[in-house]
This record gives structure tokens, sequence and C-alpha cells, in this order.
């Protein structure tokens, strides 16, 4: 889940959220062939010191059953308080993920965000910096083993992940390709403004009424980069909503809850953020992927953003996979209501694009 959908869902505007919503007995048959099948590899619990922090992070770290060292990749999960298997929606999308490459020869770590699951720390607490630390804790203490593959150690995000991810490789000599899905592409202006359109246009605004909502939306979260300091953007803000309510471009209770945003950290460090500054720092190897379907990070945007940034990158990709939505799931509409209806946990044309181009980072024998 992105930073966008977060903190909008987290404010009402959207539906329930990922790391949240239940379902009954839910069939997800990729997540029960892991359970029942013999694994061609191993698991070990692993656990890393953020020394800046204080805090002790838990993850897993998975092993092909084969030959040391291995080529390895570290996942770092989406926006919200999750777990190493990046659950959601009754989904575990890195569990499957990280069975997909085991059984391809490629060693994974994942690990529980701060505060959640057995990693210490406060999660409510962090800003964007500290998830980067996090990950970069990580990457040092992958970097202190001796199965790891030196020329084939990459990081893949997901979402908010993408953008953590990208910010780790650009200040780590150690990492030698990044993936990114659908994360680290357009500015969190264009992200949160284009998420909110979409959403308006799900809702039945007319098409007439779209250029007028996106304007809002640009203005509103502009406002809040251009800021000093919380109460300066809830006084430059206020006037901009109270007009958008009177000409109904926002209901009330939209009123409110972006009035809210104004104050909350994290929305200033996505506005104030500038991906493609980043990933004009990146020599390495990068896949970028985004669903054709993705009602979350609006494909064509990214795909545009994320190319303007690696235009100096010959050994770049950067992919839309049709049908695909924010979850990498085979989907119908992409909207996040159908996340949790959809059996399919991640689609195997995603997971076979990741494991050949992962491959393709072998040095030639």
């Amino acid at each position: 889940m992105s930073w966008a959908l977060l903190l909008l869902l987290a404010t009402g505007l959207g539906s329930n959220s990922i790391a949240t919503q239940a379902f009954a007995e839910p069939k997800r048959p990729q997540e029960r062939l892991i359970e029942i099948k013999s694994r061609p590899y191993r698991r070990q619990q692993v656990r890393f010191k953020n020394e800046q922090a204080g805090i002790s992070l838990a993850g897993t770290m998975s092993f092909p059953r084969a030959k040391e060292p291995f080529p390895t990749v570290l996942l770092v999960a989406a926006s919200g308080p999750m777990t190493r298997d990046e659950e959601g929606y009754g989904h575990k999308s890195f569990e499957v993920l990280a069975d997909y490459l085991n059984s391809r020869g490629i060693a994974v770590m994942r690990y529980d965000k701060r505060g959640v699951g057995s990693s210490e720390g406060q999660f409510d607490a962090a800003r964007f910096a500290d998830f980067v630390a996090d990950a970069k804790s990580a990457v040092s203490y992958l970097e202190s083993r001796t199965d790891i593959r030196r020329c084939c150690f990459g990081i893949l995000g997901h979402s908010e992940g993408g953008s953590v991810a990208a910010e780790v490789a650009a200040q780590s000599s150690s990492i030698q390709f990044l993936i990114l899905l659908a994360g680290s592409g357009v500015t969190g202006i264009q992200l949160l403004t284009e998420q909110r359109v979409l959403s308006a246009a799900d809702s039945g605004t007319s098409s007439e009424r779209i250029p007028i909502t996106r304007e809002f939306y640009t203005r509103f979260f502009s406002q809040i980069a251009a800021s000093r300091n919380s109460e300066d953007a809830k006084q430059l803000c206020r006037p901009l909503l109270d007009q958008a309510e009177a000409e109904r471009i926002i209901s009330k209770g939209e009123a409110l809850a972006l009035g809210h945003l104004t104050s909350v950290d994290i929305v200033r460090d996505l506005v104030t953020f500038s991906p493609t500054l980043t990933l004009e720092r990146l020599r390495i190897p990068i896949l970028a992927l985004v669903g054709s379907l993705d009602h979350t990070v609006s494909p064509k945007p990214y795909v545009a953003a994320v190319q303007q940034g690696l235009a100096h990158n010959p050994n770049a990709t950067v992919k839309e996979l049709p049908m695909l939505n924010h979850m990498f799931q085979t989907a119908k509409t992409g909207k996040s209501d159908e996340f949790g209806l959809i059996e399919e946990t991640f689609s195997p044309i995603a997971l076979t694009f990741i494991g050949n181009w992962i491959d393709q980072r072998e040095p030639k024998k």
C-alpha cells in the first residue's frame, strides 16, 4: 500500500486499510500450496540492530538448498504496519514472492517493520527517514554474512517500500540492483493528487469535473509542501478547503479530513519528496513495474516519471504489466475493494518477470 492510500484511508476518505481488513476463511491457493508442499529451501529467523535508533528488528532469511553463496534480495514492504510477509486483505504477498524466488535459487530476507510483529520500536512515531535507516540496517546485516553473493545482491521495494529501497540503494555501494514495484516515481504531490482524482472518478465525478478536482488537489498538496510547519499549512489551506467545499468539489467530511492531513508529519514527508532526484543518482540495473489497473499509483504518469528519472541509465527497464492492480494481482477493476476478493496473491506473470530479470543480473560464466 502506498503512502497515498494509507494516509487517505486513515482519514476516512476510502475503504478499510489493507493491514486491518479481515476476511472469513479466504481461499488463497498460493499460500496454501506453500503450506503443504515440500520446500526446496530452508528458513532462518534473524535479528539485526538499527544502532542509531537503538532498536532490534526481526525477520526471516530463506535460502535455496544449493551451494553458497547465493544471489540475494532484501524485500522492503509497502506503507502501513506491515509484517515481514506484507500481510493485507487476507494475503501474504511477500511470503509468496519469497517462496517463488527461493524456488529459483535466490535467497531472500524480509523483516517486520519497527513496532510490528517481533520488531522493536514505535511504528506510529516513525518518519520516512526512519524506515530508510531500518532498511539500511538490514543491508548492513546482510553485508556481514558470508553466504551472500556480493555481485548479485539487490533490494526490492513495493509502493512506499520502493521509495525506501531507492534511497537505500543510492546510499549503499553494496546494492547491485534495484526492483521497484509501483514505487518511487512521481512526486508526492502528483501521487496524492492522482490517487484522489482516481477515487473521485470511481465515485462518480463526471469527466467535465475531473480537471477541476485535479487542480484543487494539486493546489492543496502544493500548499502543504510550501508551508513552514503544520500551523502554517493549516492557515494556508483553510481558505482553499472552504472554497472547495462551497463549490462542491469536496464534501464537508472530506474538507475536515483534508484539514487533518495538514498536521500529519508523514504527509509533509511525502509532498516534499522528489523521487526523480534519487533515481538520477543511481547507475545500477533497475527494474520498475506497475500494473495497468493500479488505482493507487496511476500507471501512465508513473511510467513517464520513472523513464525521465532513469533516462541516463541504460540498464533500466520500466514496464506496465497488463491487468494487474496495485497488489500485483490479476484484476478486473483494480479498485481496492477488489483486493480481498481475488484468490490470487501475486500474479505468476509478474513473478516470472521478476525472477527472469534477477537471473540476468548473474555474471556470465
